[in-house]
């Protein structure tokens, strides 16, 4: 059995890099790095690599190009993350809808559901949107009989339940459940499917 001794550990944010020395192996050195699994999945660290060495000097080379390429990725994910931060910012509502516009949402596993929603209201960074009754437009029904297109009825609500959607760089919209999609209703009908 081999037996290794840790002689370098580094951690960095959720990854830890370790070099070991090994006796009894044909590799006198090991890196190892360990990432955090998502938390309540594992109670255990993830193995993302596990690589020998015959020389010190090449492993310590190996495992500080390895902490150098995750310092550069987490810098970049954080510049993105500010300049996103800072375009969201400067978003008003009102730069992409205006009231009466409508909004669409396709989601489903299995099937493909589809709902519009009608902007009623508009603030500084969010729109309020309703639920809009639709219809199925003439003569698109699939051959197999369990799709068509739809339309929304403008004006026609299904009910007085609303959603807050905040409006971020570009028009995207933000979803109130993890299966929405909203979007900009483009004008064109919609794919909607089901099953019996």
């Amino acid at each position: 059995m081999t037996k290794t001794t840790t002689i370098r550990t580094e951690r960095i944010g959720k990854v830890e890099i370790n070099v070991f020395q090994n006796e009894n192996s044909r590799f006198n050195y090991s890196v190892k790095a360990d990432k955090d699994t998502p938390k309540g999945k594992y109670s255990k660290t993830k193995n993302i690599f596990y690589y020998g060495f015959q020389k010190i000097e090449d492993a310590n080379n190996y495992a500080d190009k390895y902490i150098n390429q995750v310092n550069e990725r987490t810098a970049k994910r954080e510049q993105e993350k500010q300049k996103i931060k800072q375009e969201n910012a400067a978003v008003k509502a009102s730069d992409f809808y205006e009231l009466g516009d409508i909004v669409y949402n396709s989601w489903g596993y299995e099937q493909t559901n589809i709902e519009f929603y009608q902007v009623v209201r508009i603030t500084n960074k969010t729109i309020e949107v309703r639920e809009l009754s639709q219809s199925t437009v003439e003569d698109s029904t699939y051959s197999h009989g369990m799709a068509d297109e739809r339309v929304p009825q403008k004006d026609v609500f299904n009910s007085e339940k609303s959603y807050k959607l905040r409006v971020y760089a570009k028009g995207r919209l933000s979803s109130p459940e993890s299966f929405y999609y909203f979007n900009k209703w483009d004008g064109r009908p919609k794919y909607c499917s089901w099953y019996y």
